[in-house]
């Protein structure tokens, strides 16, 4: 990202990957700055940089502080300003859906950008925005296609992942390890509960 000067063109706002950002935004805490026009300029021309130079710097951070920052441009177009910008639900679910666009134009796997756009958003997520961010994800991955028939790009993100098939037992120790891994889950979760009543039965926070 592009490094902030006294009186220069930089911005500080386009600093790190800003996921910790993007999630305080949609937790509720409002951060204009880190998606206004200036921070995705700078973070446009650090990253492009950046990359080209050869740093591993990551790209899976920086391309969804891009998204988000391209969705606010966007929503504050005269066509979207009133049905989605004065709208904080809407605003707040486009933002989601701008989080799965910016992990599919990393990787290209339209499932994992839904299921990271969830993620982000996992301190309230409401259920009917989910395909909002399945369909910028498929659009997302359809407009890399096009871009490569044309020529356009070099090719589409690929993520490939070896697969060794596994034998019975296996799958039977997957299964009981997941079914403990629920049971302790439930344990914690009745536990802070009931510590919970304890605790405000007795006074000790007041």
């Amino acid at each position: 990202a592009c490094m902030p000067a006294p009186n220069g063109p930089g911005s500080r706002h386009a600093l790190g990957s800003g996921i910790p950002e993007l999630k305080a935004i949609l937790s509720g805490y409002w951060l204009a700055r880190y998606l206004s026009p200036r921070a995705f300029v700078c973070k446009v021309v650090g990253l492009s940089g950046a990359l080209a130079a050869g740093f591993f710097i990551g790209r899976e951070g920086p391309m969804v502080h891009l998204s988000a920052a391209l969705s606010m441009l966007l929503m504050k177009l005269p066509l979207f300003h009133e049905a989605i910008e004065l709208n904080h639900q809407r605003k707040r679910a486009m933002l989601g859906a701008a989080c799965a666009v910016g992990v599919v134009a990393t990787f290209g796997t339209p499932i994992g950008g839904v299921l990271f756009s969830v993620e982000v958003t996992a301190t309230f997520y409401m259920v009917n925005n989910l395909w909002r961010a399945f369909v910028g994800a498929v659009a997302c991955i359809i407009c890399f296609q096009l871009l490569q028939d044309y020529e356009l790009v070099a090719t589409v993100p690929v993520t490939q992942i070896a697969y060794t098939p596994h034998v019975g037992w296996e799958y039977l120790a997957y299964a009981g390890l997941g079914a403990l891994q629920g049971l302790l889950s439930a344990g914690i979760v009745q536990l802070m509960s009931t510590v919970a009543v304890l605790i405000k039965r007795q006074g000790l926070l007041r």
